[in-house]
Parts: structure tokens; sequence; C-alpha cells
């Protein structure tokens, strides 16, 4: 078994700890919450993968859940549109740490940046973005 970590770029590790913060309303209770969400966030909205400078490792696979690696198959399943990676966890590790990284940027905006109730701002912006046709 490969154990594959799950990295975000360290520019915004204070930022994910802002969202993970008891002190500001907290919505995201863990890492993996805010990187799923994130991720799921640039599919959505097909952002393209962004890079990550420099790497900051928060879990290592073996940490995930059945629910959770079935949730990032199925993120790097439907944004490389190839059945193939689905045989190579470290290329969908790759493909999501870069996809969770390029939805960060909006989710923060979206959630800590923008005036009012952090949970309210969320469940507005999830409302327009993903169930608005």
């Amino acid at each position: 078994i490969m154990v594959v970590s799950l990295y975000f770029e360290e520019a915004n590790n204070e930022r994910y700890n802002d969202l993970k913060s008891k002190k500001k309303s907290q919505i995201f209770s863990t890492y993996k919450s805010i990187y799923i969400t994130s991720a799921t966030i640039a599919l959505k909205l097909n952002l393209s993968p962004l890079k990550i400078k420099t790497k900051h490792e928060f879990i290592q696979d073996a940490k995930l859940s059945e629910n959770e690696r079935i949730m990032l198959n199925f993120i790097a399943l439907t944004y490389s549109k190839d059945i193939n990676i689905l045989e190579n966890s470290e290329e969908i590790f790759n493909l999501t740490d870069k996809l969770a990284n390029a939805g960060f940027e909006i989710l923060y905006e979206e959630i800590a940046e923008n005036p009012g109730d952090r949970l309210k701002n969320l469940v507005n912006y999830t409302s327009q973005e993903f169930w608005d046709a």
C-alpha cells in the first residue's frame, strides 16, 4: 500500500487555520474538509489546476476515510475525464492538490473576506454557484 500525502500551498497555511478557527464561527473542523470543498469548487467552476509553489503537507492518504477517498477519486475522474486515472493514487492526489489550491482562493474570499456570518456566506455562495441553473 502506497501512502500518499495531500498538500496545500504553504502561503495559505494561516488562512487554512483561519477557516478552522473556533474564534471565528468555525465552519470546517478539519483541513480535509477545506481541501475537499476547495477541490469541488475548482471542479464546479472548471478552474485550471494551480501548481503549488511551496508544499505544506497536512494529511497522509492512510488517514482518509473511504468516503473521502471516493470523493477525491470522483473529483479527479470528473476533471480528467480519463478512467485510467483511477489506477494511479499519486496522480489522483497530485491533481486534487492542484484543484484544491485553485479553489481555495475563491472559498476563502467568499467565506472569510465577505462581511457577515461565515456559515451564511458559505450557504449563500454554494446555493448560488452549485444550484442555480
